[in-house]
């Protein structure tokens, strides 16, 4: 009934606690697939599946081809109605997702369950604190006709592929994961929201049961701010044209570049303004208007005096 695909890349310390929370999964098929690790995430897992061999676990090892060429994979293999992605740094929840898959085996029309999430710091593993609040709760309740649009402008961060739980089928009627990007959660949910976009009737967004535990450390992604916002803006140019891709990547280089003024970082600053054109430089000094003129004096005067 349901196939998890944790895809991994040099998370040695990390992925035995996400593979002992996958086998609570009730008839689950686990699939690992390392994306060429060069710690020993490999040794770790076929360790695990040594001694666990009571479980439907296997192991794909391949050269490393990036995150977007693990997921494509895991959906090629699946053989299973439902499909559950969770990175192997975080902890999946078996009874949340059994709880998603038995509402979508209630309601079969849904083609996907988001469920919630709750995020921890590495450092403070004991400590939860909910990931999805009002901002997912709008957009993902806003009329179809509304919601493009607000992807571009006001997309709520984070969704996760690792709070949701999709028909297999739904997934490959998309066509996958786009290989000419980088970015994995935000297309495809635009993606499948603009296909299956009516809430309650085709998915489902469930915050209040828990899916994963969503894990937060020095070598997360979103904490490279300016490769996050190289990915952002290739999505966006990728899913609209024209002024409106301008504009919403102009937003996203605003909200990018206060992150990295808030956190010092000068360095990320510079590198995401160069790596911009002159238009969308231009276009986010109107976001920047947007911000009360005292806060933005002050982000500007740490960065200047430290």
């Amino acid at each position: 009934m349901l196939t998890v695909v944790i895809p991994s890349y040099n998370h040695s310390q990390y992925i035995e606690s996400c593979l002992l929370a996958a086998i609570e999964c009730e008839k689950a098929r686990i699939i690992v697939i390392d994306d060429g690790s060069t710690d020993d995430t490999v040794a770790v897992v076929e360790a695990f599946i040594e001694a666990h061999k009571q479980y439907d676990i296997s192991l794909i090892v391949k050269s490393n081809s990036g995150l977007i060429s693990s997921l494509n994979m895991g959906l090629a293999v699946a053989t299973t109605e439902y499909l559950y992605f969770v990175a192997s740094d975080d902890i999946p929840d078996a009874a949340g997702i059994a709880q998603c898959i038995n509402h979508m085996e209630v309601n079969q029309n849904l083609k996907f369950c988001i469920g919630g999430a709750d995020a921890f710091f590495d450092e403070k593993p004991g400590h939860f604190f909910k990931v999805y609040g009002p901002s997912q709760d709008k957009f993902l309740k806003l009329p179809a006709q509304k919601r493009f649009k607000q992807a571009l402008f006001n997309y709520p961060v984070p969704l996760l592929l690792q709070s949701t739980v999709f028909r297999t089928s739904a997934l490959r009627e998309q066509g996958g994961w786009d290989t000419n990007l980088m970015l994995d959660d935000y297309p495809m949910f635009v993606k499948l929201l603009v296909a299956y976009p009516d809430v309650g009737s085709e998915f489902s967004y469930l915050p209040d049961i828990p899916v994963v535990k969503y894990r937060q450390h020095q070598s997360n992604s979103f904490r490279n701010i300016p490769r996050q916002y190289a990915m952002v803006s290739q999505a966006i140019q990728h899913l609209a044209s024209g002024f409106l891709a301008d504009f919403a990547t102009a937003k996203a280089l605003a909200y990018y570049a206060l992150v990295a003024i808030k956190n010092k970082n000068t360095v990320a600053f510079s590198k995401m303004v160069n790596a911009s054109s002159y238009k969308v430089c231009f276009f986010s000094l109107f976001y920047f208007a947007e911000i009360p003129l005292t806060k933005a004096v002050g982000y500007f005067k740490r960065v200047i005096t430290n």
